[in-house]
């Protein structure tokens, strides 16, 4: 009775000879040492589980998107200093991890941009910057250059995330546009990332895209950074304020040192 209430202990349990004498005794029906339920107890005690949610412009996680750079390292980093601990990934838009976040069924959320004021109770911190460059035909005239002004694609047609989107993009590339002296000619709005690049190399028209997106590579695309300033878009972290969860802790720590890391050598190709 007693194994089978530790049974999840007891599967992660690493040590083989350990395993199998705990077996031999559950099936002779023999008494478990002392010894031994304390190692079960502290396998039980080290397992937890955090709901990592991320605000992306695509539908799933795929390894082209944001995912791919600082985050997916931090948590391979974060599973091998902490097994026991489970991370359930999924994507939210903003708003619905806040929510979550309140209802206490989600311990931390990757925001894009937050256009509304936190709910009581919640930090939100800048966790994450990363320019955000052009994506441009490899044959375009402007491709030659090593970097561009928006005020030199003003009679570019843009291809954008929507503006439902959730991950502020839309409105900063306006924003910007307009700083820049134009309201660019919107040809396309595409939530997927890897799209947006194929319409790219189609020559549909040019993308202003995070830098992050710039393992996605095509024949025929070239990534270009934007001088102007303020170009950049930046991730966010969002957990309950007060969070003992030492688990949480230790991922934020993960966390901030990776996108140290990954913002130090980033730059477009």
């Amino acid at each position: 009775m007693w194994l089978g209430r530790a049974l999840p202990a007891f599967h992660r349990v690493r040590d083989p000879r350990l395993r199998a004498d705990i077996a031999r005794r559950a099936r002779g029906g023999g008494s478990i040492p002392a010894t031994t339920r304390t190692q079960l107890a502290r396998c039980a005690a080290d397992t937890g589980r955090l709901r990592l949610h991320e605000d992306s412009p695509v539908e799933s996680i795929e390894p082209h998107s944001m995912f791919s750079t600082a985050l997916p390292h931090a948590i391979r980093r974060f599973r091998q200093q902490e097994p026991n601990v489970v991370i359930t990934l999924r994507e939210l838009t903003s708003l619905e991890q806040l929510h979550e976040l309140g209802e206490r069924t989600l311990d931390v959320g990757v925001l894009r941009k937050v256009d509304v004021s936190a709910p009581k109770g919640i930090s939100i911190i800048e966790w994450y910057r990363t320019p955000l460059v052009v994506a441009i035909p490899k044959d375009h005239p402007r491709a030659a250059s090593g970097s561009l002004a928006l005020a030199d694609l003003k009679s570019e047609a843009f291809i954008m995330y929507p503006r439902r989107a959730g991950t502020g993009i839309y409105w900063q590339v306006m924003d910007l546009c307009t700083t820049a002296g134009f309201r660019p000619r919107v040809v396309r709005e595409v939530l997927e990332s890897s799209t947006i690049i194929g319409l790219v190399a189609a020559g549909v028209g040019i993308a202003i895209v995070p830098a992050d997106m710039n393992c996605i590579q095509f024949s025929g695309v070239v990534y270009r950074r934007i001088t102007d300033a303020g170009a950049y878009t930046a991730l966010h972290l969002a957990q309950r304020e007060g969070d003992r969860n030492e688990h949480l802790r230790s991922l934020y720590r993960v966390l901030k040192l990776y996108a140290g890391r990954r913002l130090a050598r980033q730059s477009p190709k």
